[in-house]
């Protein structure tokens, strides 16, 4: 029987029986959520973050979930979790909670509510206005990226045609998502 004695870059070595290469990120078998490169040499240290985590720190690394535009979610932390496939096939991630009472959710950007979309409240939105769908929170528009990316037609507020790696919800309402990956 042969075991591992050394890994691809993007796994670490987790000894035992059998030796085994682990992904670095895999944090069910101990490896660092959100870490693209690792060493296991002594302990277990990350050295390259996945897209869309910010990096900190320069030996062992600290990867943190990050939105497209840092600046998005107005500082809420944890609050970049809509995520959507993009045209290039990389996930990218895009607000689901705004920081600021009097912003929410718009393309995935914490907007002021002028933008026409009454339905929301609580730093999230629960409705969209014509031309938008409900996604993770925000209202997304099917006419640009990135809700053009998930869905073309939205009438009544309801994704009723997505695109190939999206599905619509079947019963969804003007007051649900209405359309998931």
């Amino acid at each position: 029987m042969s075991t591992c004695s050394k890994c691809l870059p993007g796994y670490f070595l987790k000894t035992g029986s059998p030796n085994e290469c682990v992904l670095c990120d895999d944090t069910a078998k101990g490896g660092i959520d959100g870490c693209a490169e690792c060493t296991n040499e002594g302990s277990l240290k990350c050295t390259k973050c996945k897209p869309n985590y910010k990096q900190s720190g320069s030996n062992s690394v600290t990867c943190t979930k990050a939105c497209e535009d840092e600046t998005a979610c107005g500082g809420t932390a944890g609050s970049c979790r809509a995520i959507v496939v993009g045209s290039d096939g990389n996930m990218k991630h895009y607000c689901s909670y705004c920081g600021e009472s009097t912003k929410f959710p718009i393309d995935g950007i914490c907007t002021d509510q002028s933008q026409g979309n009454t339905g929301c409240v609580n730093n999230v939105c629960t409705s969209c206005t014509a031309g938008y769908f409900l996604y993770m929170g925000g209202c997304y528009s099917v006419s640009k990226e990135p809700g053009s990316l998930m869905c073309t037609q939205a009438p009544g507020s309801i994704c009723t045609t997505p695109t190939g790696q999206y599905f619509a919800v079947p019963g969804a309402t003007d007051k649900q998502q209405s359309v998931l990956a």
